[in-house]
């Protein structure tokens, strides 16, 4: 499709009258378009003296904007070559342009709906608990944000959730129970599960432990189902199916515990980055293959990352908030 495919769409996205295919054939657009392609549809946008845009969406569509902006902006050209990019005007109208379309099609969706969300919060170490309007439960972790209903309305039962959460979601085949988090969105009936979705973690997770489970990656729109001791994995842009044969370990963060069996030191230091509110990175590639068996309680980081040198025959360093882990390998 030309430039001329995507000037039309966007008069229909003015007009309020493009079709949900084109608006996922829009958004797939952004992911592999250069920055000139980009700069000059959104200038044709902007110059448009017609727009209407519509009211804000409510806080469940704003993680799919969140996921989009995360992968939009192409990775940059070499030095000699490049050429200023206006981003911040170009992330700007973008935001407008996909806070419309997602407010358009929850409009569709909701045509009389004016629900009304609340936020729960959790600062890091913190825990929470909270009963939601049909009677599911939510059990937080900390770092985290869950923006609910104060009634659900409509078809289904959305939420958005930023960090850790594990879901007992209350059984109505009637009313599908859907979270969104980052670029995953999680669609059950009735189960339970946990949610590891932090924004900069290194990859995401859905660990179902009852029930059945479906999972789509909004960027690449793959499905997946999953069964009791099984979960899902978004790393390096691919979703995976894995198994996980003791799915309650997902869950011993409540009682302040990271239990891992067999896992990889990626996910590891991911975990254990975020409960400190550190990043740690490997510094050599043939830590990766480390798979370790470990138990993490309520230790200080310097504990945490003497167990994990001793475990790998590592060293590390600590620089601020960055640790880095060096090594030949397990």
């Amino acid at each position: 499709m030309d430039a001329h495919y995507y000037h039309a769409f966007l008069e229909k996205y003015a007009a309020g009258r493009h079709t949900q295919a084109e608006h996922l054939a829009f958004r797939q657009w952004l992911l592999h378009t250069t920055p000139a392609q980009l700069e000059a549809v959104l200038d044709h946008y902007a110059a448009l003296q017609r727009h209407r845009l519509p009211q804000p969406p409510a806080p469940a569509a704003i993680a799919a904007l969140e996921a989009r902006l995360n992968v939009l902006a192409p990775t940059p050209a070499p030095a000699a070559t490049r050429r200023p990019v206006r981003w911040l005007s170009v992330a700007a109208t973008v935001a407008l342009l996909l806070l419309a379309g997602a407010a358009y099609w929850l409009r569709s969706t909701h045509p009389t709906s004016a629900v009304a969300y609340r936020q729960q919060r959790t600062a890091a170490g913190q825990r929470a608990r909270l009963v939601l309007a049909d009677g599911s439960v939510v059990h937080l972790n900390g770092s985290s944000t869950l923006s609910y209903p104060a009634t659900f309305e409509g078809k289904t039962r959305e939420v958005q959730l930023r960090g850790e959460a594990y879901f007992e979601v209350a059984k109505d085949p009637a009313h599908p129970f859907i979270i969104h988090s980052g670029r995953l969105q999680t669609r059950v009936v009735g189960t339970s599960f946990n949610v590891y979705a932090y924004p900069h973690a290194q990859q995401q997770e859905v660990t179902v432990l009852t029930g059945k489970v479906v999972v789509q990656d909004s960027a690449s729109t793959r499905v997946v189902t999953l069964r009791p001791a099984q979960k899902a994995v978004l790393a390096a842009s691919a979703l995976t199916v894995e198994p996980a044969p003791t799915p309650t370990q997902s869950i011993a963060w409540q009682q302040g515990r990271l239990v891992f069996d067999q896992a990889a030191l990626s996910e590891i230091v991911d975990k254990l980055g975020q409960r400190y509110g550190v990043r740690i990175t490997l510094h050599s590639k043939q830590l990766l293959r480390c798979r370790l068996t470990v138990e993490f309680g309520q230790e200080p980081l310097a504990d945490a990352l003497e167990i994990l040198s001793a475990l790998t025959g590592s060293t590390y360093t600590v620089n601020e908030q960055h640790v880095i882990l060096r090594g030949t390998g397990c």
